[in-house]
């Protein structure tokens, strides 16, 4: 429970700063999302972030870690850049995003996000690869 309001208190003055001062930067961006029990269940993670008045966050480098109720990570989506919009939760990118779990990849290019309903929808270019479900017409079955 003190992790949790360190870190709302850490973003809660990251936002004061910057509606003083227009943008802040900052490397080493995190936002974790806590259930209603405040278990861990996910964290929107970035290299690099750029932090602006508007309530809006470019972020270089974005991973977002989901957890079970372990609180291991079960998937990761990684992309090399995204918008997050701290009022509404949500992302957004026109990169290319890569989302991985057990036994399945999807990638694919541009992406929106929503903490609210968990969606991602994928733009363009959709791939999904599921572990033991490739076919060779010459083999069978691919490892």
């Amino acid at each position: 429970m003190m992790r949790r309001i360190l870190i709302v208190l850490l973003l809660l003055a990251a936002v004061y700063a910057s509606a003083q001062l227009g943008e802040q930067t900052m490397r080493g961006f995190e936002v974790p999302e806590f259930d209603r029990n405040n278990r861990l269940t996910s964290r929107l993670i970035g290299d690099f972030a750029i932090i602006k008045a508007n309530g809006m966050v470019d972020i270089t480098g974005m991973r977002i870690e989901f957890y079970d109720d372990q609180e291991d990570v079960e998937m990761l989506v990684t992309a090399d850049q995204c918008l997050y919009n701290r009022i509404n939760r949500d992302a957004k990118s026109d990169t290319a995003i890569r989302i991985a779990r057990e036994n399945l990849i999807i990638t694919g290019t541009g992406f929106d996000w929503s903490t609210e309903s968990g969606q991602f929808l994928i733009h363009a270019d959709a791939k999904v690869v599921l572990a033991g479900s490739l076919r060779s017409a010459d083999s069978g079955l691919l490892p």
